[in-house]
């Protein structure tokens, strides 16, 4: 083939060691951080681990790039897939774990605060556990600037600001919560609707009697949340006490859960004679984790209140990113293989980028060969 002569060639690639070299572009899923200006937060690639796997090492790593030295960020770090996966973090130096959280290892989520680079370096050495169990698990990361008593739940994308204030009642926590906001959202009285969010505040906000966004001011019997995007769904309706008939009376705790409810034993039952009734609610009731109705001006034993932020729209100066990881024994394979020039446009001893889109996750360890196929027309 002259110096001149141009052909229409077909690449084949073979993978040496089931990897490519950082020249080839591996193609999976890919999840950009949610902020790119200023601070952010790098997404790494996509990986394999095989099922029965203790402690895999990540292929890539996330990276937290643009705060300042002397910044105490909040991180959390969330797995979801399939059952028996977890994450461990070996390197924790320097780093606090958010209150409830008690080890670093055999997590599907964890909080921390610590500066840049200390949480770098934990997510650096940041390994993955598997079961027998094969699918798709999906790892996330978000940070943001740490604010005291403020906690990020995963699950929901929301946080969680716990506000002590012995002897506040509900309606001046409710007007508090209201009037705050944090991260570009207003808040709200939280609002409780899983098993999992019940004991994610259990786990990170201490204190008893701790008011919530629920109430049955408008109608006796009939508990509705009063905020956020929850606000006017009924999370318990009494059996005894429906049409808002009765506003002073004790009645029984009997009744219907929709969604989520959590009520200590015997309640909610209206019992405070003295305050016309009981038409709000704490959680965290008398050193416990379930819910109580009390009057509103029964707040002597009340230690605070918790304000939640979230809602459809974006926090700002918050990221988060996600890595994908195939728990599977089946590398994956080439599905497709594309260049930066067209076939025919390209000559003897030029430079191509190729581009290789894979049907699973693979990690770069290896060589890969190309080898180009002369057999075409000329062009």
């Amino acid at each position: 083939m002259t110096s001149g002569e141009r052909r229409t060639g077909r690449f084949l690639a073979s993978l040496l060691g089931a990897a490519l070299v950082a020249s080839l572009l591996a193609v999976a899923t890919p999840a950009g951080p949610a902020k790119a200006v200023g601070e952010t937060l790098v997404t790494p690639a996509a990986t394999r681990v095989v099922p029965n796997t203790s402690g895999a090492a990540l292929s890539d790593d996330f990276n937290i790039a643009g705060y300042q030295s002397g910044d105490t960020l909040l991180t959390n770090v969330s797995l979801s897939g399939p059952s028996g996966t977890s994450f461990s973090i070996p390197t924790t130096t320097g780093l606090t774990l958010g209150f409830g959280y008690s080890t670093w290892t055999g997590r599907t989520d964890l909080s921390f605060t610590g500066n840049q680079a200390n949480t770098n370096a934990a997510l650096d050495s940041m390994t993955v556990s598997t079961g027998a169990t094969s699918g798709t698990a999906i790892l996330t990361v978000s940070t943001t600037l740490s604010t005291a008593n403020t906690y990020y739940y995963s699950t929901t994308g929301h946080f969680y600001q716990a506000v002590s204030s012995s002897g506040i009642t509900w309606t001046n926590a409710n007007t508090a919560a209201t009037g705050a906001s944090y991260k570009g959202r207003p808040g709200y009285l939280v609002t409780i609707t899983s098993p999992e969010e019940q004991n994610f505040l259990n786990n990170n906000v201490s204190g008893n009697n701790i008011w919530i966004g629920l109430t049955d001011s408008a109608c006796e019997g009939t508990w509705k949340w009063q905020g956020g995007p929850e606000a006017g769904q009924t999370a318990f309706q009494a059996t005894n006490n429906t049409g808002c008939t009765n506003t002073t009376s004790a009645y029984s705790s009997a009744g219907t859960t929709n969604v989520y409810a959590n009520w200590c034993t015997n309640e909610p039952n209206n019992a405070d004679s003295n305050n016309a009734g009981e038409d709000v609610a704490v959680t965290k009731w008398s050193g416990g984790t379930c819910w109580n109705d009390l009057a509103n001006a029964n707040s002597t034993n009340v230690s605070g209140y918790v304000i939640e932020y979230g809602d459809s729209q974006a926090f700002t100066d918050f990221l988060s990113s996600n890595m994908t990881i195939a728990v599977s024994t089946t590398p994956g394979t080439i599905a497709s293989v594309t260049s930066d020039l067209l076939n025919g446009t390209y000559g003897r001893g030029q430079n191509i980028d190729i581009k290789v889109n894979f049907t699973d996750p693979v990690n770069v360890t290896g060589s890969p060969t190309l080898t180009l196929d002369a057999t075409g027309n000329d062009n």
